[in-house]
């Protein structure tokens, strides 16, 4: 697995194409989820699981116990969580009245405030 690309470039290939496909997926299940978190936010934590998974199995199948499959578990639903709580701050913001009392928050107006510049 770990030399697949010398070996063969035509598997390495096929690998390539089901893990991008699985990311695309596991991405899309998760924006559909969290509406209002960004969809590169969700790309980051699809990558991050299906590490998470992989490495697991990989690690699993020479030995590793049990426990830490529970423990790749809990990383999973702690990375969820990060789209949870993007997903609630981001709702409150679009549902909440803008500094000018004239309109409610739009994405626009969460992209000038400095305090959510770096969850987007």
């Amino acid at each position: 697995m770990w030399h697949i690309r010398e070996q063969s470039p035509k598997i390495q290939q096929v690998l390539l194409n089901f893990y991008q496909e699985f990311a695309k997926i596991l991405t899309g299940g998760l924006k559909q989820l969290y509406p209002d978190v960004p969809a590169k936010k969700c790309q980051e934590v699809a990558y991050s699981i299906i590490c998470l998974a992989e490495t697991n199995w990989v690690l699993g199948s020479v030995g590793v116990g049990v426990s830490h499959t529970r423990m790749a578990r809990r990383s999973a639903e702690y990375l969820l969580q990060t789209l949870i709580t993007l997903h609630n701050a981001f709702w409150t913001l679009k549902n909440a009245d803008c500094a000018d009392k004239k309109r409610k928050i739009c994405v626009f107006c969460v992209h000038q405030r400095p305090d959510f510049e770096s969850v987007r």
